[in-house]
């Protein structure tokens, strides 16, 4: 029979716990923003590269004109394009700045709350689990998310108590919410 024995006392296992969650949170912020630039970079880029192409058809128009009347096939790009640089327009107002929602949520936290896991499904509906070191913690933090502007339809999923036998134990949870549409 084998015993196994941790030889970390407990504090310390929950601050390397606790660090590396910490990391964790951190590198997926970093990497969200890092993807976030690249996308807004690409826009950008897009919406250049568009708005050039639109100048030079104008001129080519004014000069087809000029010389004939045949301006009318380049007008119908003209037009289409103006078309697509409204639809990135309109996407680019539509864009969703992850950023903000996840400092959101960050912000809406107590220190005491950790985030162990969240993700977002394609109808942008968040489910979120962590420990917090009460359920009063729980209910504060639900209540902070639904004060904010970013999200509306906060919902308990599940709350329970890791060791219900020891009165300072914690609780895990797992809350849902949506984006508040706009």
């Amino acid at each position: 029979m084998i015993y196994q024995t941790n030889l970390l006392p407990p504090i310390q296992k929950k601050k390397l716990k606790t660090a590396k969650i910490n990391k964790l949170t951190l590198q997926l912020a970093v990497g969200v923003v890092f993807l976030l630039g690249i996308l807004s970079g690409i826009v950008f880029i897009l919406n250049q590269k568009l708005k050039t192409d639109l100048q030079t058809y104008q001129k080519r128009i004014t000069l087809i004109q000029q010389e004939n009347k045949e301006g009318l096939l380049l007008e119908k790009e003209i037009s289409e394009f103006r078309t697509r640089d409204r639809i990135i327009k309109d996407l680019e107002k539509e864009r969703i700045d992850w950023y903000s929602i996840l400092s959101e949520v960050i912000n809406r936290k107590m220190s005491s709350i950790k985030i162990t896991n969240m993700a977002v499904d394609e109808n942008q509906k968040f489910s979120l689990t962590g420990t917090a070191n009460s359920r009063g913690e729980i209910v504060q933090f639900k209540d902070n998310l639904e004060a904010s502007s970013y999200f509306e339809d906060v919902n308990f999923q599940s709350s329970t108590l890791t060791k219900p036998e020891i009165p300072q134990s914690k609780a895990d949870f797992s809350l849902s919410f949506n984006l508040e549409k706009k």
